[in-house]
């Protein structure tokens, strides 16, 4: 993914030498049937800071609109809309409001890179001095050191944690995310409403659900029809779905019927047969220590602090994590260092950062679904920052508010 490959841009600029293992096949890695985009504010120094200069001055390119020009109201705040009349509750503040197409954020990323595809890793070797992964097609790889970008449902996590420290609750929301076309006339209806990257629909006033609609690829301006938009619905209180796609779609519906313009008409005029796969959020609720095998295994990105995406900083946090990786490796290589020394400070930055960014945007979830709730959540307070750069109390605005139940341990165109 887009943290290992942001790790291993780095390495290549240090002179490290490195080997990256994608467990998907080429065409599944670059071919998806979903395109989405990812929040990118404050994360976005960390490119900087780590992508060669050649590759970090087509960094626009990551964006679904790359040549998009915004003002300053909207490049720092993003608008915050009530779902049943359309009034704008307010602009949430952000270092940035820009999105990342995750289909090119791979592409900039792996520029130049070497990747290995189809290698599903199933076990390693540690003898103390080097490190060596196994894959399931008999291949093997050693090293000084393994890093774990693997996702939220890591196999590497799975190496330095015991079974009962690495479990991941299911947070219970029913969760519709999409992408979809629609007609030249209904794209240009639908296009930059509010805001010109996204609109955000958090706590209907009237259902417990969140909506999100957002350009996610614009690959002919000039050709709207084939503008590429992302829809996400989600529902509070099961993650039980129906069990037809027919149902989903059907469900959909019905709920965003209920919102106002223009997500009614970009929710009636999705197709009956549009595709909507069941997700599910897992989060990693009780962060703790892994065992970096002396600096020899650790961790980055979702593999490191898995999260739901409720304040739109799982991306972020995972390109810091690429920056701090490569400065301590950096330091390694440089003789500063031992290799024990340098991992272990890593481990507990990333630790103590993601642990706190989790605790939050757990609470954050169960207040996007719900109108009262969510006027008194983290988000409408302190707005989209880094957790640590703001001077208030975050846990304390993030702590459990009267009513809410466990969260994550449990002229239209026709």
């Amino acid at each position: 993914g887009s943290t290992g490959l942001l790790i291993a841009q780095g390495l290549k600029q240090a002179g490290v030498s490195f080997s990256i293992w994608e467990r998907e096949d080429p065409s599944t890695y670059a071919h998806r049937e979903r395109e989405w985009t990812m929040a990118l504010h404050w994360g976005r120094e960390h490119i900087a800071n780590t992508l060669p200069e050649d590759i970090a001055r087509d960094i626009h390119l990551i964006q679904p609109e790359p040549e998009l020009v915004m003002s300053e109201e909207d490049e720092t705040s993003a608008p915050f809309i009530n779902a049943k009349t359309g009034e704008i509750i307010a602009r949430i503040p952000a270092v940035s409001s820009r999105r990342a197409s995750r289909r090119r954020l791979r592409a900039l990323f792996s520029r130049g890179l070497d990747i290995q595809y189809g290698k599903k890793l199933v076990d390693y070797k540690d003898d103390g001095d080097k490190v060596t992964a196994i894959f399931h097609d008999g291949t093997v790889e050693t090293g000084d050191m393994i890093i774990g970008a693997d996702s939220a449902n890591s196999t590497v996590r799975t190496f330095v944690l015991e079974p009962y420290d690495n479990i991941l609750h299911v947070e219970p929301t029913m969760v519709m995310n999409f992408s979809t076309t629609y007609t030249r006339e209904q794209a240009l209806y639908l296009k930059g409403k509010y805001h010109p990257v996204l609109q955000m629909y958090p706590a209907h006033p009237d259902q417990p659900t969140l909506a999100l609609f957002t350009l996610a690829d614009i690959k002919d301006k000039d050709r709207p029809e084939t503008w590429v938009f992302q829809m996400y619905l989600s529902i509070w209180g099961t993650n039980d779905y129906p069990p037809t796609n027919d149902e989903r779609v059907k469900l959909f519906k019905k709920y965003g019927e209920n919102y106002c313009e223009p997500f009614r008409s970009a929710t009636r005029w999705v197709r009956d047969d549009q595709i909507i796969t069941p997700d599910k959020y897992r989060v990693w609720c009780r962060p703790t220590q892994w065992d970096n095998h002396g600096g020899r295994i650790t961790l980055a990105g979702d593999a490191a602090h898995p999260m739901g995406p409720h304040r739109g900083q799982g991306l972020n946090n995972a390109l810091e994590d690429a920056s701090q990786l490569n400065r301590a490796i950096r330091a390694i290589v440089a003789g500063e260092l031992p290799i024990k020394d340098a991992i272990d400070a890593y481990d507990a930055e990333v630790l103590a950062r993601g642990s706190k960014e989790i605790q939050v945007s757990c609470r954050q979830g169960y207040s996007n679904h719900f109108w009262d709730v969510w006027q008194r959540s983290v988000t409408r307070k302190n707005g989209m920052f880094k957790v640590k750069e703001q001077g208030q109390d975050f846990n304390k605005s993030a702590g459990k508010v009267k009513g809410e139940k466990s969260v994550a341990a449990h002229g239209v165109p026709a």
